[in-house]
């Protein structure tokens, strides 16, 4: 009878790993295709594999322990070819203990961008920047760490133009890059690439999840060659970049979190059901009790801004 259980439960646990096996190749594929589009989630994937690493953890420990039991209970030890009947019992242990392994390094992986992602340094007026990415070439994405330029409206008039053709914020981030960056910084500030080409797909009523997906291309900046000066340097993010370095647990999400609207370059998308306004502009706002989210404004509304800038490789790393 003993005998019997043992083996029901090892198949049953056989049974599982399938499963397991099947959800994790699922969750590689999906994870691999959202870093070829660009739009993966440092904080997110880590969390995943913490999960897979726990599943397949928790399974090696079970199967080893039903294994112990096939092999005892059945007296394969007294079987010939024993050695063999014992790996066959004990291969999906092997397996497990191989994607466990497998998990660890990728949960290493993504601890390390996680972190790259919460570097922060404090230039010489006080100001504290967040590094968001570095490209092939060593240059930084950085981004102010606090909100600047309070009651900035994105227009005069409730229409959406790119950021710099924009009469409210481009003068700000101009003022503002002019009169309060510090010189190091401005030293090593690059021209924008690719500033002005985003695009939105959806509606008003979008939910929050096809708001997170959103992440293309033309919402994505580069590091240019050439003079940095205030008009192709200083910039906002777009909705695709706050979705691409936010992570769920970066600069959003930070005790200087934007209160009330942080403006975005992306262009809004329509209408509130029910009200004529037109929400021209999108923004990201955030909260200690909502987390950060994004959402559209009328672009005479009055906002924050958190200046971004491409800038040669000055930090070092510890």
């Amino acid at each position: 009878m003993k005998q019997k259980v043992a083996n029901v439960i090892y198949i049953i646990g056989i049974g599982c790993l399938l499963i397991l096996t099947a959800c994790t190749v699922i969750f590689l594929v999906i994870n691999w295709s959202y870093a070829w589009n660009g739009s993966s989630h440092s904080l997110s994937t880590f969390r995943q594999l913490q999960y897979i690493a726990a599943a397949w953890g928790i399974g090696a420990g079970l199967l080893l322990i039903a294994g112990a039991f096939v092999y005892g209970l059945n007296h394969i030890h007294q079987a010939k070819n024993n050695f063999l009947k014992f790996n066959l019992i004990f291969l999906p242990v092997y397996l497990c203990v191989a994607v466990l392994i497998f998990s660890l390094f990728q949960i290493t992986a993504a601890q390390e961008q996680i972190n790259f992602h919460r570097q922060l340094f404090t230039d010489s007026k006080g100001v504290e920047w967040r590094i968001l990415t570095e490209d092939q070439n060593g240059n930084q994405l950085i981004i102010t760490e606090q909100a600047q330029g309070g009651k900035t409206v994105y227009n005069n008039t409730n229409v959406y133009s790119r950021l710099n053709d924009s009469n409210g914020l481009r003068p700000a981030l101009n003022a503002w890059y002019t009169d309060q960056l510090a010189p190091e910084i401005r030293e090593v500030a690059l021209p924008v690439e690719n500033v002005d080409s985003d695009v939105r797909a959806g509606s008003f009523d979008a939910s929050e999840k096809d708001i997170l997906a959103e992440n293309k291309p033309a919402g994505i900046t580069w590091a240019g060659n050439g003079l940095a000066t205030p008009e192709n340097a200083a910039f906002v993010l777009s909705v695709s970049e706050v979705n691409q370095y936010n992570d769920r647990g970066n600069f959003l999400d930070s005790d200087e979190i934007v209160r009330g609207i942080g403006w975005l370059r992306s262009p809004g998308i329509g209408f509130l059901e029910g009200d004529q306004t037109f929400y021209a502009v999108a923004f990201v706002t955030a909260n200690e009790y909502d987390g950060s989210k994004i959402s559209s404004a009328s672009a005479t509304s009055s906002g924050h801004f958190h200046p971004a800038l491409w800038i040669a490789p000055i930090i070092e790393e510890e």
